[in-house]
């Protein structure tokens, strides 16, 4: 028997705990239990002596990965995972930007508005057209749509309802399983848009606040509207959570929204304990900030909980081997409205990222970026990853971090062995409060 390569062991609230990346578990310590298993982890005793000195431990440590069969190829295995997870044959994603335009002009994001953009009828029958073509193979249990862009709001009765209902029509034909997801400002949401959402099998969107209302209405201003949008977003997403569809509320954190973050609890203080259940808060600081701001924030998110709220932070962003991202799943595509393929999401829609186009009867012709993209050889090259103890949690980021650091040795913890035990403590506190 020997030690897991994928052990790490921190201290949290005065409490050990150990994590197993490739079995994705934790365990929990006492003082005295992990003094005994000190000389262990360091290698000055027999592994085989853990048996005698505790036997309930030594159980334990085999159940949960941290010592595995001297025979075990442990990267190896994550690696096959890794492939199996990308490769499965069992589901299709396709994500829609009906338009790259946008009710909202936000400083910080990456995306070029167009205005005047709109998918057309064209694309959108070569839409149905892959669809369709996609569902004739058998192994397809379940498709989904996700809408992105742009405000793909701007477009709901032109863009999204049609292919909503051409795609749940189809699905019960074929019996595949059919869910949607949106992401958007929140803004044009009606009464009577939240209850196609739940006709359509549209259940769950992403909402974001930029900070507290002051800073919020700062920031995301409708054009051609003088009052903030703060507070008809927050009463959308109350109407949303009273009808069932759930939402993701992404909270933008950078340094000068950071001190306003505890007056959004107040603002969310009239929701039943039942509309809670379809609120989750996720914190995410905006790429162009630099400053590191892990303590403060745990300590915010932490009022959230003391409220009820369901709080996401880093570490259940993160895409591990049995999940990954989605860009790195070859069943998935990105159709822009003007019918160019992509794979992120995350960088801009401009030709230059662009990996495909769309044909009118439904087919895709991929570029070499695609087939870069789902590159082995570049899955492995960064050694970094490849000797890493949390490899299997982090996948050496996602595909578009492989492509963009080809050439170069990459890490998204920057290096930090303290910024990847603040992210195990992140996962150990989000999975200790979501456990019952």
């Amino acid at each position: 028997m020997k030690l897991s390569r994928y052990n790490t062991f921190f201290v949290t609230n005065g409490s050990h705990v150990g994590y197993n990346s490739l079995s994705d578990t934790f365990i929990l310590m006492s003082d005295e239990l992990y003094l005994l298993l000190v000389p262990f982890l360091e290698e000055k005793k027999s592994l085989e002596l853990i048996k005698d000195i505790h036997p309930t431990l030594s159980t334990e440590l085999v159940k949960k990965g941290f010592i595995v069969d001297d025979n075990l190829d442990e990267l190896t295995t994550a690696l096959k995972i890794a492939q199996k997870t990308d490769d499965d044959n069992n589901q299709y994603s396709i994500i829609v930007n009906p338009t790259m335009n946008c009710n909202f002009k936000c400083w910080y994001c990456y995306e070029s508005h167009i205005v005047g953009s709109k998918m057309s009828t064209k694309t959108i029958d070569a839409i149905k057209a892959h669809i369709s073509k996609v569902l004739q193979n058998k192994a397809i249990k379940r498709i989904h749509i996700g809408w992105f862009g742009g405000e793909p709001l701007l477009y709901y009765k032109s863009v999204m309802q049609p292919l909503l209902k051409y795609t749940k029509e189809i699905s019960e034909c074929k019996d595949v399983s059919f869910i949607s997801n949106a992401t958007t400002n929140g803004f044009l949401l009606t009464d009577s848009i939240i209850d196609n959402f739940k006709k359509y099998h549209l259940e769950n969107l992403q909402i974001t606040l930029d900070g507290n209302r002051e800073r919020h209405n700062s920031v995301r201003n409708c054009k051609n509207l003088k009052l903030g949008t703060y507070d008809a977003i927050i009463q959308n997403i109350k109407k949303c959570a009273q009808k069932g569809v759930s939402v993701r509320v992404r909270i933008n954190i950078s340094n000068e929204t950071l001190n306003g973050l505890k007056d959004i609890i107040n603002d969310f203080a009239h929701f039943t304990n039942d509309e809670k259940r379809y609120i989750c808060f996720s914190f995410h600081e905006v790429w162009q900030e630099k400053i590191y701001m892990y303590e403060q924030i745990t300590s915010v998110i932490e009022l959230f909980r003391v409220k009820g709220f369901q709080v996401l932070y880093k570490s259940e962003h993160s895409r591990s081997i049995f999940n990954t991202c989605y860009a790195d799943k070859r069943n998935q595509v990105t159709i822009n409205y003007n019918g160019d393929i992509f794979k992120c999401t995350a960088r801009s829609f401009n030709s230059l990222n662009r990996e495909g186009y769309l044909l009118d009867n439904g087919d895709i012709i991929w570029n070499e970026k695609y087939s870069k993209r789902f590159s082995f050889d570049l899955r492995t090259r960064n050694k970094a990853c490849m000797e890493c103890a949390i490899f299997p949690m982090c996948n050496g980021g996602c595909s578009q971090h492989r492509v963009e650091n080809e050439k170069v040795p990459y890490c998204v913890f920057d290096f930090s062995e303290s910024k990847k035990v603040d992210f195990l403590k992140d996962k150990f506190i989000t999975r200790k409060n979501t456990i019952k």
